[in-house]
């Protein structure tokens, strides 16, 4: 009844109401008011993306669209909504955690731990040395098997590291790798004595 009403009566000022924000404002609104009270997740999809239709970075139809998918595991729906985010004009931070969320949903969802590295690698290209991304790239190149990339991971954090021992730490664990998995020993040999240093 009466929130049925209400939605048409939303309905009927968005088409009167011309500035992009508050038509982004209204269409949220009735998506908000189909998902919480008339138990219509389908019709709160729909007043979303035509909310975003008209103003892509609305904020508030992003992330009640982002809550729905996540709730109804849409995780492929969900990536495409954050995939604009990680690439928008934003702040570097804010990108890398977009692309970290997105690689947390590639690996535990969707089970495409590669895909996941890609997200990382570029989490990390937006801050390097972030701890997060290093850590979450670090343990899925692990679990693919690849050294060579996880070599060049290790390097990469060595140069970022400002700690010295947090570099020593890194620059054994590229020895190692070294000496191990990639088999170059020579190579081994000169991370062991810069560990040294």
């Amino acid at each position: 009844g009466a929130y049925r009403e209400l939605v048409a009566t939303l309905e009927r000022l968005d088409a009167l109401t011309f500035d992009t924000g508050s038509c982004a404002a209204l269409r949220t609104r009735m998506g908000a008011i189909a998902e919480a009270h008339l138990a219509d997740p389908e019709a709160a999809i729909v007043a979303y993306r035509r909310a975003l239709e008209i103003s892509p970075g609305y904020l508030p139809a992003l992330s009640a669209l982002g809550t729905l998918y996540r709730r109804r595991g849409d995780y492929e729906a969900l990536l495409a909504i954050l995939a604009p985010e990680a690439e928008d004009d934003g702040p570097p931070i804010a990108r890398a955690e977009r692309c970290l969320e997105m690689a947390a949903i590639l690996d535990r969802e969707l089970g495409r731990p590669a895909d996941a590295v890609a997200q990382t690698r570029r989490a990390l290209e937006l801050t390097p040395g972030a701890w997060p991304a290093f850590a979450l790239q670090r343990r899925l190149l692990l679990r693919l098997e690849r050294p060579a990339a996880l070599a060049e991971l290790l390097g990469g954090q060595v140069e970022a590291c400002a700690d010295i021992k947090s570099r020593h730490h890194w620059l054994l664990e590229l020895a190692r790798l070294e000496a191990g998995p990639l088999g170059t020993p020579e190579r081994a040999a000169a991370t062991y004595r810069q560990a040294r240093e």
